[in-house]
């Protein structure tokens, strides 16, 4: 079946190709630049200092618009960081049904785009977008090493106008941004000078719920429910034992929060832990800007490869994060270099050679990747994550909350 919507999706992209020639009236002084991407909130977080940048460099020349879930755009509006974009919402479930991909279409085949950016790997469904729609220039990144899907392969020989920098699968996201902005721009003014480009804070949003001298850390067991890796997350037991030691023995407050979708993760956690008057559950409580506020007054957080440790690295909050190597070097650990913010503590097991899973082939005789399958039907968890123990992710804790160094100078 899905094959079946490829070809009708292909079928209905030819059409709409024709329609090209047409054209489309210029409704605008400005030219037109569109950032396309799907991303979610964790991955909009790492993406805010590049579209500072673009803002601060194209916005002169270009008028700005920038795809995204609805969550996402809410997200930005939400925490001032709109960058006066133009923002078009994208329905991204069952994209890959034809009146879906039609519907998303037609609301960007509206307007000719003289520039069209992805900051992030395209994948099918967004060259099969970008073949339906009209643009002068279009400018993509792409992993060195990954093979794409043959249909990706075939769009790609047909896109025009089109220029891709190549990186490779293990360099860190935040890197790959900063590189796609100074490689667009030097494409679209090659006479100018690079200017420099400059981290983003988030403004101070509203009054804190929690304030600092609550003492209290930020625990994060759950995952985004529709991520494309689910098996993450480490165990919610172990959370718990793990919120019986920062209560009792570092004697800190422990807050949960997120949204509905969190509950029966957060309130499986309160039920269990011992000390239930230390844990303070917000859980479907806050709105964007009180998240926020949440996480930049907290001691410390600690959590599976998530939004709020991006969140937290961004806002120079000490993290800890317990992840694993199926998606190594992509968003984890952070660059030594990334702007002197405070980079998030990765507590991992030693290397496996099915690393970076989720973006390269692994054979399927491969003894570790076997092993790892086996966990997942077990425990519905990559083994690299339920490897980690409850006593190591202690001892990592320990070892740098008691020291009065630098978190970033000291090895894990």
């Amino acid at each position: 079946m899905k094959y079946v919507n490829y070809v009708l999706i292909i079928i209905y992209v030819i059409i709409s190709s024709l329609k090209k020639i047409l054209g489309l009236p210029k409704t605008s002084n400005k030219k037109m630049l569109i950032i396309l991407d799907q991303p979610g909130i964790g991955d909009t977080v790492c993406l805010l200092d590049a579209l500072y940048n673009i803002e601060r460099n194209f916005s002169e020349e270009f008028q700005i618009y920038f795809t995204a879930p609805k969550s996402v755009i809410h997200f930005l509006m939400s925490t001032n960081s709109t960058f006066g974009f133009e923002f078009i919402s994208l329905d991204l479930v069952d994209k890959f049904k034809l009146n879906k991909f039609k519907s998303n279409s037609q609301i960007l085949q509206v307007q000719k785009w003289d520039v069209i950016i992805s900051f992030n790997r395209i994948g099918i469904f967004l060259k099969l977008l970008i073949f339906s729609l009209q643009y002068n220039k279009l400018y993509v990144s792409e992993f060195l090493e990954v093979a794409n899907h043959v249909i990706e392969r075939f769009l790609s020989k047909f896109l025009s106008n089109y220029s891709c920098l190549k990186f490779p699968y293990r360099e860190h996201v935040l890197t790959v941004h900063k590189k796609m902005f100074y490689f667009v721009f030097n494409s679209l003014y090659p006479n100018r000078t690079n200017p420099h480009y400059l981290k983003y804070n988030i403004p101070i949003l509203s009054p804190p719920i929690l304030e600092k001298n609550e003492n209290y850390i930020l625990l994060c067991p759950s995952i985004a429910r529709d991520h494309s890796n689910p098996f993450r997350a480490w165990s919610v037991d172990n959370y718990v034992k793990l919120c019986d030691y920062l209560t009792s023995t570092l004697n800190l407050k422990v807050c949960v929060s997120g949204t509905s979708a969190d509950c029966s993760v957060n309130s499986y956690l309160k039920r269990q832990v011992l000390n239930k008057s230390m844990v303070i559950d917000l859980t479907g409580g806050t709105s964007f800007k009180e998240w926020i506020e949440l996480i930049r007054n907290a001691k410390f957080i600690v959590g599976n490869d998530s939004g709020y440790i991006h969140l937290a690295a961004h806002l120079g909050v000490p993290s800890f994060v317990i992840s694993g190597y199926w998606n190594y070097g992509r968003f984890l650990p952070y660059p030594n270099d990334h702007n002197k913010k405070t980079k998030p503590v990765d507590i991992r097991i030693k290397k496996v050679s099915c690393e970076s899973c989720s973006r390269r082939f692994i054979p399927q005789n491969n003894l570790d990747k076997k092993e790892c399958d086996n966990d997942i039907k077990l425990y519905n968890t990559y083994k690299c994550i339920h490897d980690i123990s409850c006593e190591y992710v202690i001892q990592t804790i320990e070892k740098f909350y008691h020291t009065k160094e630098n978190w970033n100078d000291i090895k894990v």
